[in-house]
């Protein structure tokens, strides 16, 4: 207590709660909550259903321990999980207390115990989880039942001052939503699929040029400029990828179109030149693939061609990928096409 608070501050009303964090109930109302011996903020308890959210955020945020915040409000330890795993069911909704009137205006609220209630879902779904893994299938489920970061995941929580060695990444997401309203532009086409885009940006701007090199980074906090509280292993990473190419693979090649008409719309290109250059890149899988020819070992091998199109200062104004050898002539047609009544309505 002595390396976190004064000795004015220092009485037994203040409790320590883990990572640097200390609690102080000043009333049935008010308590404060100081981080590293300073006082962060003055948070209501009063109605209850402040109270529980406060709780939840101190855990989920700030990683508090549960049985020292449980002692320090005077609450049992299963009603702090019992208020987390009903928030994650029912959002705030599900915290508030039931009274009859409350009940009919909302039928989906919690009634009597909610521990037990939680215990007897939990339970249903586990055995409905069971039966379906006794049912074997031989075919390709799809993506339908896959699980998939959900928008609630990224940056809709706050999180208090703390070191982070990969701070200044932070930055790009104002410039790109500044330049490109990259959010609204991937929930519209996309959808919760944008992790993976968040993703590769990420390893770009942090010079990561492969899963692998996950090994190295500090998972939680590179998790962090994803809108997570940790950033998964690299099993988990390349199942997002998979999913992602799956989920898209009909639609990508109309979303980077949309993409680069956005750039256009938005004055980011310039359109005025366009320069145009094709590179091949060999494949060395196992999978059937065109040939194209490798100019660096003067033989054709099975791989595709990336054609891009980037006006006069560098910036991609276009690009695309074909499967072994690409023809840029029909690549300059298919862009005048695209783009014909798209510039001129850029000039106006």
């Amino acid at each position: 207590m002595s390396t976190l608070f004064d000795d004015s501050q220092a009485d037994d009303q203040i409790k320590p709660i883990g990572k640097h964090y200390a609690i102080k109930v000043k009333s049935k109302e008010l308590v404060e909550i100081y981080h590293k011996g300073q006082l962060q903020k003055v948070a209501k308890i009063d109605p209850p259903i402040e109270k529980r959210l406060v709780v939840i955020d101190l855990v989920e945020r700030c990683s508090v321990g549960k049985e020292k915040l449980a002692d320090a409000l005077g609450i049992s330890r299963q009603s702090i999980d019992t208020w987390i795993a009903t928030y994650q069911k029912r959002g705030a909704e599900g915290l508030v207390n039931n009274t009859k009137d409350s009940w009919k205006k909302n039928p989906k609220r919690f009634t009597g115990n909610k521990a037990r209630e939680l215990e007897e879902e939990n339970k249903a779904n586990q055995q409905e989880k069971q039966k379906h893994e006794l049912c074997i299938s031989f075919q390709d489920e799809g993506t339908e039942n896959q699980i998939q970061p959900t928008d609630k995941e990224f940056f809709l929580e706050e999180h208090a001052f703390e070191e982070n060695r990969y701070a200044g990444s932070f930055l790009f997401w104002p410039m790109f939503n500044n330049y490109y309203d990259i959010n609204k532009f991937f929930n519209k086409h996309i959808g919760e699929s944008k992790i993976v885009i968040f993703l590769f940006a990420m390893m770009q701007i942090n010079r990561i040029f492969s899963i692998e090199q996950f090994k190295t980074v500090y998972k939680k906090e590179f998790g962090k400029l994803l809108g997570l509280n940790k950033l998964p292993s690299a099993p988990a990473l390349w199942k997002w990828i998979h999913d992602y190419v799956t989920q898209t693979k009909e639609s990508s090649k109309t979303t980077i179109k949309a993409f680069f008409k956005h750039q256009i719309l938005r004055g980011i290109v310039g359109v005025f030149n366009l320069f145009i250059d094709g590179h091949f890149i060999p494949y060395y899988g196992k999978e059937k693939v065109h040939k194209g020819w490798f100019t660096q070992r003067g033989m054709a091998m099975p791989g595709v061609t990336a054609i891009y199109a980037h006006d006069k200062s560098g910036r991609v104004a276009y690009f695309d990928i074909y499967d072994g050898k690409a023809d840029i002539v029909s690549t300059v047609k298919e862009i005048h096409e695209d783009w014909k009544a798209l510039i001129w309505r850029s000039l106006r």
